[in-house]
């Protein structure tokens, strides 16, 4: 997206996990080793190369299926509520992939320019009517929860390599504090730039939909 070009997403090689639920989009990014330049000659394994690196060298480059059996996520509740601790797994990490329940998918951009490459994981919490139900659960409680989360590269195979891609954590988040984004495109109301200057102008001012709907500015675009 422009807006996040122009603050800086692709000023180093990134991977983005984007979580897509019915309420919206959780967006969580790792900045991936200086070294990472493409995704072909910076990836081939080294002799002296240690144990994370050839992990993660050989998950950046394989194919959907190896990426899917190698990405797991161990979570970790530090705070919440009594449905969501009965919820919350125990101390375990899963593989993110079950078909036809939580699907992933795997999307990359080479290096372009000043642009560094990025790989986008996105997982799929809008289809399953189960997850779906789980997430509200989550959504009601998410003011009063607190969750740390590994993301681990681990192919599950003897003599196969494994490290952490990263940590993260979601803090007491309240959802209702988020402005409401226009769609990004908007047939016969304003041209993709202008939809991207509104959607920048909220997200820095942290303004409503109704607030920037109010200005004349926008009126006369219309």
């Amino acid at each position: 997206h422009p807006f996040l070009l122009k603050n800086g997403l692709r000023d180093f090689p990134t991977f983005v996990v984007n979580i897509l639920t019915i309420y919206g989009n959780i967006l969580v990014y790792f900045k991936l080793p200086d070294w990472v330049k493409d995704w072909d000659k910076s990836l081939k394994e080294k002799d002296d190369d240690p144990s994370d690196v050839i992990a993660l060298k050989r998950f950046l480059n394989g194919d959907e299926e190896y990426k899917k059996r190698c990405f797991k996520v161990m979570p970790e509740l530090v705070d919440g509520p009594l449905p969501v601790r009965l919820l919350a797994p125990k101390n375990r990490e899963f593989q993110l992939e079950f078909e036809d329940f939580m699907a992933t998918s795997y999307s990359q951009q080479p290096a372009a320019g000043d642009l560094c490459p990025v790989m986008c994981l996105t997982l799929d919490l809008v289809t399953s009517s189960t997850i779906r139900g789980l997430v509200a659960i989550f959504r009601r409680n998410m003011p009063r929860i607190t969750v740390d989360f590994a993301c681990i590269i681990d192919p599950n195979e003897n003599d196969q390599p494994s490290c952490v891609l990263g940590l993260w954590r979601m803090d007491h988040i309240n959802g209702e504090d988020y402005p409401e984004l226009p769609d990004r495109y908007v047939e016969d109301v304003v041209n993709p730039d202008e939809l991207d200057s509104i959607r920048a102008s909220i997200l820095v001012n942290r303004m409503s939909m109704r607030d920037v709907m109010s200005q004349e500015a926008l009126s006369s675009l219309a």
